[in-house]
């Protein structure tokens, strides 16, 4: 390998890119269409109706339907995390064409997400009729044997459970799939804006390569992401597993299991991110942009760890915070509109109190689990729908406002995750330029990241670093050219030891 193969400038390649992972973006769509397949084929073998077999359907809902599986870039401190946060809204704030890109994408979630709903609805009415025996009984005394009437009961059909298994794991992926696709999009355009803003693709043409020519590296990041949600899924700690004299051995070793999957899915989201980042800045095939991205971290970040549970945990705190804001204000519309007091706790009846903390735990858990929130929400409008059930001024107003909040919290969360998106690709964009010695002296995003305690001043650029080492290194050309601008534009910041 030549040493110009093996060295990359610091741009986006948003032109001229090539297909890549094409074997993974095909069984992505096939899957697609698995999931559609499946989908249907509960629709058309609907026999039985829903309301009227209640009480002999269990239904499991599969943890896969959280769309929490997102990780981003920083521990920071207390200080730091707050500006940080401010300098990836200046960013986005000087974009605003790619939000259109990012609605569409969250426009065709909302579809399949619509649609995953129906298909499992209509899952639990495809019944079949199975024939129970009796019970046969003995009598000893007089030795006659009596042999219970054979009965007939619906229960469901023999494959459903297994088609909904896999029309869970593709939704799974797809979950993860969109996640992706917004993070490359960001990448494409946040990337550009910070290397080359005289050279910036357009919104359609971002969206465009994300599910075209980097279709496969997508979709293959979101397998990953996918197959260690359920592998977190499976190894839940349930406590009936543990019954018996062996929970002695047993509940220690899947603690002890339990925090080394934690500390796996920390490092492989985090890596699976920062590569599929740096895929859209390169070109590179997975594994490739992978080689690119651990050299990357390893030579910035202490350990090639940086983590972003309080960034995370301050914008999701902050959504969950405001959705109940808009509950609570829809719920006193909606009361003032018609007359009613389903919000008020001063009724001279004593359940007044006992049914606003009701409403008040169903708003908490609903926006907690917005996907969640809105399939029970369907189940219980489907109930009082068939049933016709009075007293509309007790249930309408909190429902409608539960309702509101969910969607708040879907928006919500949705924008947290661009934000922290933005994070990571400003970060990326920072390692970049420290591999290529551009002066970040006056930049303040460059001086809020040398305050984390994971960073380091100079770059460990070992003495092997060659002909095949993955630095991200400068061309002649781009030489010549004047530094990239800092991330975040602001006044320059004075700073003792300049790196």
């Amino acid at each position: 390998m030549s040493d110009k193969d093996s060295k990359i400038a610091p741009r986006v390649n948003h032109k001229n890119r090539k297909y890549t992972d094409v074997p993974c973006a095909i069984l992505f769509l096939a899957a697609i269409g698995l999931f559609f397949g499946i989908g249907f084929a509960f629709v058309g073998s609907k026999n039985v109706d829903l309301l009227e077999t209640l009480s002999t359907f269990e239904y499991k809902m599969n943890d896969a339907l959280r769309e929490d599986a997102e990780a981003c870039c920083a521990e920071l401190d207390q200080d730091g995390r707050d500006l940080i946060i401010e300098h990836s809204c200046m960013a986005l704030q000087k974009n605003p064409s790619m939000f259109g890109g990012l609605l569409g994408i969250k426009a065709i979630y909302c579809l399949q997400a619509f649609c995953f709903v129906t298909f499992v609805s209509n899952s639990a009415e495809v019944m079949e009729v199975a024939k129970q025996s009796g019970v046969t009984t003995t009598d000893w005394d007089t030795g006659n044997t009596v042999m219970g009437a054979t009965t007939c009961v619906l229960q469901n059909a023999s494959w459903v459970g297994s088609a909904r298994s896999i029309l869970m794991f593709c939704w799974l992926w797809s979950i993860m799939f969109y996640a992706q696709a917004r993070l490359g999009v960001i990448a494409s355009v946040i990337g550009s804006w910070h290397f080359h803003p005289e050279d910036m693709p357009t919104m359609l043409s971002a969206v465009s390569n994300v599910f075209t020519k980097s279709l496969g590296t997508v979709s293959f990041s979101a397998l990953l992401l996918a197959i260690i949600e359920r592998i977190k899924k499976s190894l839940k700690f349930r406590w009936y597993h543990h019954c018996g004299p062996q929970f002695a051995v047993t509940v220690p070793f899947h603690c002890l299991a339990i925090v080394i999957l934690w500390c796996l899915e920390t490092c492989m989201k985090m890596l699976t991110k920062f590569t599929l980042i740096l895929h859209i800045f390169t070109g590179d095939n997975f594994f490739g942009s992978a080689k690119k991205c651990w050299g990357l971290l390893t030579r910035h970040f202490e350990n090639a760890f940086v983590t972003e549970v309080t960034s995370r945990a301050v914008l999701t705190l902050g959504a969950y915070v405001f959705s109940i804001a808009l509950s609570f204000s829809a719920w006193a519309w909606i009361d003032t509109e018609f007359g009613w007091h389903s919000l008020s706790t001063a009724s001279d009846e004593g359940g007044s109190l006992i049914r606003f903390f009701g409403w008040f735990f169903m708003m908490l858990f609903n926006l907690w689990y917005p996907t969640l929130g809105i399939f029970f929400m369907i189940m219980i409008d489907m109930i009082l729908t068939r049933w016709g059930v009075g007293g509309q001024e007790y249930w309408v107003a909190p429902f409608a406002a539960i309702f509101v909040g969910v969607i708040a919290m879907l928006f919500f969360t949705y924008m947290a995750g661009v934000i922290l998106d933005t994070i990571d690709v400003c970060f990326v964009c920072w390692a970049v330029d420290k591999d290529n010695n551009v002066d970040l002296s006056e930049s303040e995003f460059n001086a809020l990241v040398m305050e984390l305690p994971d960073v380091k001043r100079e770059p460990n650029l070992s003495p092997n670093t060659g002909l095949n080492s993955s630095l991200l290194t400068i061309d002649q050309m781009a030489q010549q050219q004047a530094s990239a601008p800092p991330i975040a534009q602001g006044y320059p910041v004075q700073m003792e030891n300049k790196v």
